[in-house]
């Protein structure tokens, strides 16, 4: 059955590439299964090094607290690849849509996450999973972790979302601190750099992001693994000064001067 928003000319959507490549490209899913093989071939040195912590809001003397790791959903975990393919074909794009989208709980989860938070969680490791979704969407996050077959520790809150309690707001410092408190965080996924720190919020433009990625240089592919996204981010929206109330296009005009050709 024809979707009743697809439009009967094809005229590009300006994410259409984007999404097509994070919903259908084989590279795509090869590329994250790589990411997670290699966390799960540095796993047993995190454990066995007592010093060993990925969290900057991690205090002294972790090395007798119990691990964990801590992983965004959103296209870390979960993918919603489906959600942006009703955008390019003429349907709701975000926010519009986006909770109905989240309360139907069949989100596929992103290739290799669940075999290695399985892993992870067979060497004792508690599986945190926080989250810029409101906390008026944990239930249902919760169901479609658990359906699409994620670990879930017992008697411990492991979603954390924005909202959940006063301080926890889209800056996701907090809630890394508060795991911080009662675990040595040995690894951090996701794909936007506020998946990993803070430093992330001040930013205004590209060098200055790349900035922070340099300043933890020897974190990446240890301690921190980051998923590709091509469909949003910070990435893009620093561009045009995180002003979504832009018309998209003065943010594409924006974008056309944020890059560089040959030099």
């Amino acid at each position: 059955m024809a979707l009743a928003w697809l439009p009967a000319c094809t005229h590009a959507h300006p994410k259409l590439t984007a999404t097509l490549y994070g919903n259908t490209a084989a590279e795509h899913h090869a590329s994250t299964r790589a990411i997670y093989m290699a966390a799960k071939a540095q796993l047993p040195a995190a454990l066995a090094d007592t010093t060993w912590t990925a969290a900057l809001e991690q205090g002294e003397g972790a090395g007798d607290k119990p691990a964990a790791i801590i992983l965004d959903v959103d296209e870390t975990v979960l993918d919603n690849s489906p959600y942006q393919v009703q955008g390019v074909q003429g349907g709701p794009e975000y926010p519009d849509g986006w909770d109905a989208w989240c309360k139907m709980e069949s989100a596929e989860p992103v290739a290799g996450a669940v075999e290695f938070t399985r892993f992870a969680a067979s060497q004792g490791v508690t599986v945190f999973y926080v989250t810029n979704r409101d906390s008026s969407l944990e239930s249902c996050t919760h169901a479609n972790l658990v359906a699409a077959g994620f670990p879930m520790a017992e008697g411990v809150d492991v979603v954390l979302t924005k909202n959940e309690r006063p301080e926890w707001t889209g800056d996701k410092t907090t809630r890394r601190a508060f795991v911080a408190e009662d675990y040595r965080i040995v690894m951090l996924f996701g794909d936007q750099l506020g998946d990993f720190t803070g430093e992330d919020e001040a930013t205004t433009n590209p060098s200055e992001r790349d900035a922070v990625v340099d300043a933890h240089a020897q974190r990446w592919g240890s301690q921190w693994f980051v998923l590709p996204n091509p469909l949003y981010g910070g990435w893009d929206s620093v561009t045009y000064g995180h002003d979504f109330g832009l018309s998209e296009d003065e943010k594409n005009a924006r974008r056309l001067r944020s890059m560089h050709g040959p030099r």
